[in-house]
C-alpha cells in the first residue's frame, strides 16, 4: 500500500501508466486538498470493497484534508481436517500377519516406485483397518493448538 502526498498531477501519464501496469487501484476517489485536487492518494492491489475511506479534516495548517483507510484483512481460517490416530500397542498383530501371509508380494510390487508404493498401501490399509484400533480426530479451526 502506498499513501502520502505524491502530487501526481505533476506526472499523471507516468501515474497512470504506473497503476495500469502494476494493476494498482488509486482507492480516493475524493478531493484531499482545500483546492478540490486529489493530491493524497491510497494506492494498493486490493479490491475495493476491502478498504473503507473517509476525508477528515485538515490537519494542522496544512492545506490537505486527512485520509483515513481501514483495511479488512479479515483472519484466515484453515478448514476442519481429520486425522486417524492409531493406536499400535493394542493392534492384533498376529491376526494382521495371518491376513497378510497368503499375499504375492513380487505379483503385488510391480511398476515403478510410485504403483508399488501405492499398491502397497492398497493392500494394507483393509488389513490395518481391521486389526488395528483407531478413532479419528477432528481438528477444527477454532482449537486451540496445545489440544490437538
Amino acid at each position: 500500500m502506498v499513501v502520502g502526498d505524491l502530487n501526481h498531477h505533476l506526472e499523471q501519464q507516468a501515474y497512470e501508466n504506473l497503476l495500469d501496469v502494476q494493476g494498482l487501484i488509486d482507492h480516493v476517489t475524493f478531493p484531499t486538498h482545500e483546492r478540490g485536487g486529489t493530491l493524497d492518494p491510497v494506492i494498493s492491489d486490493l479490491q475495493e470493497d476491502t478498504l473503507c475511506r473517509h476525508q477528515l479534516g485538515p490537519v494542522g495548517s496544512s492545506d490537505h484534508h486527512a485520509v483515513l483507510t481501514k483495511v479488512n484483512v479479515g483472519v484466515a481460517r484453515d478448514k476442519a481436517t481429520t486425522h486417524t490416530i492409531w493406536m499400535r500397542d493394542k493392534a492384533d498383530w498376529l491376526s494382521l500377519r495371518r491376513d497378510l501371509q497368503p499375499t504375492s508380494w513380487t505379483t503385488l510390487l510391480q511398476g515403478g516406485s510410485e504403483s508399488m508404493a501405492h499398491a502397497l498401501t492398497s493392500h494394507l490399509q483393509p488389513s490395518k483397518k481391521r486389526h488395528v484400533p483407531h478413532r479419528n480426530y477432528t481438528t477444527r479451526p477454532k482449537d486451540q493448538p496445545w489440544f490437538g
